[in-house]
């Protein structure tokens, strides 16, 4: 099977940084179904799936590009302690390179999938005599090749959100999983749940 068959969503160069080898090329694993804990997987095995993008390759080359410019810029806030300021150009490339590792991640692409069957089920239920599903899912709809296309589009709406930089000053060092992007809305600290 060809390597570029094995298409990643999360980049090899962000895993690198939870490497707990001095190669850099493998890190321990916990497999939280399984509970099962490997001190040694290989990095380049990790956060993949077969034909993730589909056959065609066009996603994955883009995905090439933009993981070597999330690679330098890690880098180099890994080296500066800083993240780019607001209203840069630099910062909007963190925004983007930070939306397409979310929206191309299996989870999204599980729940938007979820989405659809939800809505044409509330439809049918609601609807009963209404042939024709309200969100059909596109022929060939493939969602992180979809995002992944979108999100240079998204850029004008979350450009004024701000990231915030964990720099870890323990012992010991930080994981990361398989779904790294956290969202956190300070706003809605105001309102009370039942």
């Amino acid at each position: 099977m060809a390597e570029k068959d094995q298409q990643h969503f999360l980049p090899k160069s962000y895993l690198t940084n939870f490497s707990n080898f001095s190669n850099n090329k493998e890190m321990g694993i916990y497999h939280p179904v399984r509970k099962l804990y490997m001190k040694s997987g290989k990095l380049k095995t990790q956060c993949r799936k077969l034909k993730y993008y589909g056959d065609d390759k066009i996603t994955e080359n883009k995905l090439m590009h933009l993981e070597g410019d999330f690679k330098k810029l890690m880098l180099k806030i890994i080296r500066t302690k800083y993240i780019p300021k607001l209203e840069t150009n630099e910062y909007d490339e963190l925004i983007h390179l930070m939306l397409v590792t979310e929206l191309r991640n299996p989870i999204i692409a599980e729940g938007q999938l979820k989405w659809y069957e939800m809505v044409n089920k509330l439809n049918k239920s609601r609807f009963p005599d209404k042939l024709q599903p309200i969100a059909q899912v596109p022929e060939g709809f493939n969602s992180p090749s979809m995002f992944v296309d979108i999100a240079n589009d998204a850029i004008p709406f979350i450009r004024d959100l701000r990231c915030a930089l964990l720099i870890n000053e323990t012992p010991y060092p930080f994981i990361t999983s398989d779904n790294p992007v956290i969202k956190y809305n300070q706003f809605a600290e105001s309102f009370s749940t039942p």
